[in-house]
């Protein structure tokens, strides 16, 4: 799908998926993961495989398997991660995969689609202990680079009072702008 996920504020996305909500998605409005349906999927045979040369960041791909790319880091590792997941729930429970690429979509359903699952993905990312389940659930690396992933994997930073330098704020903590609690 050509949409940057990235460049999409989290009001656009809101307005989008109400405008949709309102119409032929309806049915989508109660899509719910939760730390249960992880385990039904991991039961169900659900697994992420890690590769370096797939065309996209991730994609559902037949035998229910998760296809992420292996040098995918942090946000983005935990977002393509939970956007495919929401994939594969939507093809698990209600048999329609939500598909954001192809070529027999039309372009107008794609980006329904794509809006959908990008909402439900950062929806439930958003969620400490659903993320800790995920990725623990599908063996996945942890990575702290927010406050939910922080709140998702406290044993991460090596003491309790510790301040935390996320990623993204590394180079403003090298100029000098940033400055540490004493």
């Amino acid at each position: 799908m050509a949409i940057d996920s990235g460049s999409i504020s989290w009001d656009f996305l809101q307005k989008k998926v109400d405008l949709l909500f309102k119409g032929e998605f309806s049915s989508f409005s109660n899509l719910k993961i939760e730390n249960t349906t992880i385990e039904d999927m991991v039961q169900r045979g659900w697994y992420i495989d890690l590769e370096e040369s797939t065309p996209f960041l991730g994609e559902i791909r037949s035998g229910r398997r998760i296809l992420l790319r292996d040098d995918l880091k942090g946000y983005e590792r935990d977002l393509t991660f939970f956007h495919e997941l929401v994939h594969a729930y939507s093809l698990e429970y209600f048999g329609n995969i939500l598909m954001d690429v192809g070529k027999n979509i039309p372009l107008e359903t794609k980006q329904a689609h794509f809006y959908l699952v990008e909402y439900f993905a950062r929806l439930h990312r958003a969620d400490p202990l659903l993320l800790r389940t995920a990725i623990s659930r599908f063996g996945l690396k942890p990575f702290v680079y927010d406050r939910i992933s922080l709140l998702a994997f406290p044993e991460l930073c090596s003491t309790p009072n510790e301040q935390v330098l996320f990623p993204f704020c590394s180079p403003l903590w090298k100029r000098g702008i940033l400055m540490r609690d004493s």
